[in-house]
């Protein structure tokens, strides 16, 4: 079972977009980072980053502005689809790894040893 969980945060302006491919397993994220800085970008970030990490069928999983914490775990399994669980928007980094985690073991995850991927974004302020 391939467990990733990845963070977001946002700020003034937020934005997180998140593709995934239920097939593969494989995820992508973009936010406002670098010289990306409008939703769009972040869209063609997010499907990329899919695609280039081995999704052949890359779906939109979650597009937001709000502002706050973003966790996702992505977990897949040989004989069914991948899952992904998303929690949006928490006030801190622990609670939305908790929520994640909470969404995981409710759709049957049991394996206590997620590996973690995090990273804090901040919004644009132009």
């Amino acid at each position: 079972m391939l467990l990733v969980l990845l963070a977001c945060t946002t700020g003034t302006r937020a934005q997180c977009v998140i593709y995934g491919c239920k097939a593969t397993g494989a995820w992508g994220t973009g936010y406002n980072e670098a010289k990306i800085v409008t939703i769009k970008e972040c869209e063609a970030f997010a499907l990329d980053k899919c695609k280039t990490s081995g999704g052949t069928d890359c779906k939109l999983l979650s597009q937001s502005k709000k502002i706050g914490w973003w966790a996702v775990i992505a977990t897949r399994r040989a004989s069914s689809p991948a899952i992904f669980d998303i929690a949006e928007a928490k006030p801190t980094k622990e609670a939305a790894e908790a929520e994640a985690r909470r969404l995981y073991k409710a759709h049957g995850g049991t394996n206590p040893m997620v590996k973690v991927t995090s990273w804090q974004v901040f919004g644009n302020h132009n």
